[in-house]
């Protein structure tokens, strides 16, 4: 029985700091970020082929780039078809810093 005393007491100071919860939270949450983010792209370094997973993830870095959903009207997403006009709304954006794709 004292040998489960131990674990309980550490459960409760992790329970009662949200601090050290959203630390740990975040740190798992990045872990699993970078695992989904080398998997999508040596997904697509194999349907590009000729290409690193490395690779394809410094190309996205250096073109990725968003739009503002104050410039969005709904005309612009009416219909299911590509529009390059779109692209003088969008502005080049870090990694991670978009909330939604569309």
């Amino acid at each position: 029985e004292f040998c489960w005393e131990v674990p309980k007491l550490l459960l409760i100071f992790f329970v009662s700091r949200p601090l050290l919860r959203q630390r740990c939270q975040a740190a798992l949450l990045a872990i699993f970020e970078n695992r989904s983010e080398a998997r999508a792209a040596a997904a697509l370094a194999g349907l590009v082929g000729r290409c690193s997973a490395k690779e394809v993830v410094v190309q996205a870095a250096i073109r990725f780039r968003a739009v503002d959903l104050a410039l969005v009207c709904s005309e612009d997403i009416a219909d299911n078809e590509p529009n390059p006009a779109l692209f003088t709304k969008s502005t080049p954006a870090a990694l991670h810093t978009c909330d939604a794709f569309v």
